[in-house]
């Protein structure tokens, strides 16, 4: 808490900066969501330019759609597998953190966000795991890990039907990832 007063006037900017970008997304969620769910109305009513716009925002729509109920799934799967590890798996080897529900929970809303969110909810587990010691940290660093890439897997089979791709194709794409050095990367 003293670090906390200490450093506040540095951190103002940092809490008004991510207010900012919280508003934007939500407005983008409700503006898409609003969006996604209108009904349509026929198209032969519309003048050209109307038309050219409403066929854009009725693709905008079905992406936002499609996109938005993908990376629910993938939160909740993401949860899943949160919830198996500190729920199951830690306990079975008798480490008990504080927390546990609380981290679930917050993985699933965070994941709920592209990218950032899952960064975010493995942060929390890792310094979490850290509080009760460095071997467990390191085993939620792995079994993070692991599970980022079986998602890669996963992702390719669950609904991405606009990218036709298999869980082999990934393979190369991830040898890649490590390995830039390799031809063809």
């Amino acid at each position: 808490m003293q670090w906390l007063r200490l450093h506040a006037a540095e951190l103002e900017p940092l809490g008004r900066e991510a207010g900012r970008i919280a508003a934007h997304v939500l407005i983008g969620m409700v503006l898409g969501a609003l969006i996604s769910l209108r009904d349509a109305v026929p198209m032969q009513k519309y003048l050209p330019l109307a038309k050219a716009l409403a066929g854009r925002t009725a693709r905008l729509g079905q992406a936002f759609r499609s996109v938005v109920f993908e990376q629910v799934k993938i939160a909740a799967l993401n949860a899943l597998f949160a919830w198996a590890y500190l729920e199951v798996v830690l306990p079975l080897a008798g480490v008990h953190l504080p927390l546990r529900k609380t981290m679930v929970a917050l993985t699933f809303v965070t994941g709920l966000i592209p990218v950032a969110g899952k960064l975010i909810s493995n942060t929390i587990i890792i310094v979490l795991s850290l509080g009760s010691s460095v071997d467990v940290a390191l085993a939620s660093f792995l079994f993070l890990v692991v599970i980022h890439k079986l998602e890669y897997f996963l992702n390719t089979r669950s609904g991405h039907r606009s990218v036709p791709a298999r869980g082999k194709y990934c393979l190369p794409c991830y040898s890649w990832k490590q390995h830039p050095a390799l031809p063809g990367s």
